[in-house]
C-alpha cells in the first residue's frame, strides 16, 4: 500500500497525467493523485505505528521514495531555470512513432530528434511525447517532421537543451 502511495504521489507531483490540451483537467488529475498518494502513505504509517512496526514502514517508504527523489532532484538540477535559457531556432530531423505495450495497457510515443546551431557549432537533442491514440501520434509526427522548433539551451553547457514545448509556436506546428 505504501508503494502505491509513493507512486501516486510521485505521478501527481511530477507526471504528465493528461494530454497537454486538457490543461484544467491536468491540474485536477495531478492534485488528485498527489493527495491520494499522500493519504495512502499517512494511513499506512498510522496503521504500522499501531502495530509497533513503524520502522519497517519507514524503511520501505525511504527505499522506494529515496531513489525516485534522487532521480527527480538530479533532473531538476540539470534543467532548473530552463525557461530563462537563451532560445535558438532548431530543426526537427526525425520524428519516430513507436508503440509501447505494458502488461495492462499500451500507448504510443513520438520521439523527435532535433538539431540547432550556436556560434557555427552543431548540437542535437531528443524530445518525447506520449499519446493514447495511434492516429494522434502519427499526425503529430508527420506535422513535426522537418519543422522548425524553439530550442532552449543552457548557456554554460550548450549541449544541454530542451525543446520549448510550452510555447504557442510549438503547438501551432501540428494543430
Amino acid at each position: 500500500m505504501e508503494l502505491l502511495g509513493v507512486f501516486m504521489a510521485y505521478a501527481g507531483a511530477f507526471g504528465d497525467v493528461a494530454p497537454s490540451r486538457w490543461k484544467t483537467l491536468r491540474v485536477f488529475f495531478r492534485l488528485t493523485l498527489l493527495i491520494a498518494g499522500i493519504g495512502f502513505i499517512v494511513i499506512c504509517l498510522i496503521e504500522l505505528s499501531n502495530g509497533k512496526t513503524l520502522a519497517i514502514g519507514v524503511l520501505a517508504l525511504v527505499a522506494t521514495a529515496g531513489p525516485l527523489g534522487i532521480w527527480q532532484l538530479t533532473r531538476w538540477r540539470n534543467f532548473r531555470g530552463w525557461r530563462s535559457w537563451p532560445v535558438a531556432q532548431g530543426h526537427v530531423e526525425e520524428a519516430d512513432v513507436r508503440e509501447i505495450r505494458t502488461r495492462y495497457s499500451h500507448f504510443w510515443v513520438v520521439e523527435l530528434a532535433y538539431s540547432y546551431t550556436i556560434s557555427s557549432q552543431y548540437y542535437s537533442g531528443r524530445f518525447t511525447r506520449d499519446f493514447t491514440r495511434e492516429q494522434d501520434a502519427s499526425e503529430y509526427a508527420t506535422a513535426m517532421r522537418g519543422g522548425k522548433v524553439l530550442v532552449r539551451y543552457d548557456p554554460e553547457h550548450i549541449e544541454r537543451s530542451k525543446l520549448d514545448s510550452t510555447s504557442e509556436a510549438f503547438e501551432s506546428n501540428w494543430r
